[in-house]
């Protein structure tokens, strides 16, 4: 079939033909999708604008991609660790990508990721990782909780184009810090952070990934002293009685992983016999929320909420 009209003649045809040929080749290019520059704990990146394909080990990225309303994305994620109020992400719609600790590299790699996103659990695979897709994160310093937090956000809306979206509800979050820690000072009770694993506990204070019940939300450590380590300071139920706090916020690491055992430990007469105990502020916390997924724009909010009923 021929571009020209057929009024043309065969000597004007070979006039336009190479003029035709010019004007495409001088046309300017299509502009690039872009990117945007992205530093974190392993570095800076450079990851692509609107990406579609996401893989995501960082739960609390999965759930603020959840909370700004982003669709029409695909999916890998871990789904064996997966909290109940992001179980959707945990159909068959998504692909499972592997364990926390045991990622699968190569349906990672087939899956063709536009861009990964990692959390301290998977930092060993990050140059792994970077080689199959721009890859992000650790984001959030549990040091320094919510200014990275905030800039986790906003980096998100910038990076899916929702930026006043992300704005308001890192806003949001930052108010809603405010009320529980204004709350918490007129209250005056101070709190303890346990954790339970099998039948071992353990408990987090200022600075801890846990910490910010007492950062950021203002209660006040019930002991004030306890060690800022990963995996918390290892503690026994007689140290819990001689700190007796006010309110123990319970995290049960087996109920968060899915797996039973933990759920009575701390049911015996040395706890119950504690400030907590006898006035029914044992609080059992999400689990899964805090372990998994707890500095996203959804999880803090439900963590801020179980504070806030705990101080009632």
């Amino acid at each position: 079939m021929s571009f020209f009209p057929a009024a043309v003649a065969k000597p004007a045809r070979r006039l336009f033909a190479p003029l035709l040929l010019c004007a495409l080749l001088s046309a300017p290019p299509a502009a690039p999708a872009g990117t945007i520059g992205v530093e974190h704990a392993l570095g800076a990146t450079e990851a692509p604008v609107n990406p579609k394909r996401i893989v995501a080990f960082d739960l609390s990225v999965l759930d603020s991609i959840d909370a700004l309303g982003i669709t029409g994305l695909d999916f890998a994620v871990p789904k064996q660790a997966m909290p109940a109020y992001l179980a959707k992400y945990g159909s068959d719609e998504a692909l499972d990508a592997g364990g926390m600790k045991e990622p699968n590299l190569e349906k990672i790699y087939e899956f063709r990721p536009d861009v990964i996103f990692i959390s301290a659990r998977q930092a060993d695979y990050h140059d792994r990782f970077s080689e199959i897709a721009p890859t992000i994160g650790p984001i959030v310093d549990y040091r320094d909780f919510m200014p990275t937090f905030r800039k986790c956000a906003l980096m998100l809306g910038d990076l899916f184009q929702v930026p006043e979206a992300a704005r308001e509800q890192a806003d949001a979050i930052e108010a809603k810090a405010a009320a529980v820690a204004a709350k918490a000072a007129a209250g005056g009770r101070n709190g303890l952070i346990v954790m339970v694993n099998d039948g071992a506990v353990s408990v987090y204070g200022p600075g801890s990934r846990f910490g910010m019940i007492h950062d950021i939300l203002g209660v006040p450590p019930a002991d004030p002293g306890v060690e800022v380590s990963t995996h918390g300071q290892s503690v026994d139920f007689e140290y819990l009685a001689r700190i007796d706090p006010d309110i123990l916020f319970v995290i049960n690491r087996n109920a968060a992983i899915g797996s039973d055992g933990a759920s009575a430990v701390l049911d015996n007469e040395l706890i119950l016999g504690t400030k907590a105990g006898r006035n029914g502020r044992i609080v059992r916390l999400d689990s899964a929320v805090w372990y998994l997924a707890g500095a996203g724009l959804e999880s803090l909010a439900i963590m801020m909420d179980e504070v806030d009923r705990a101080l009632d």
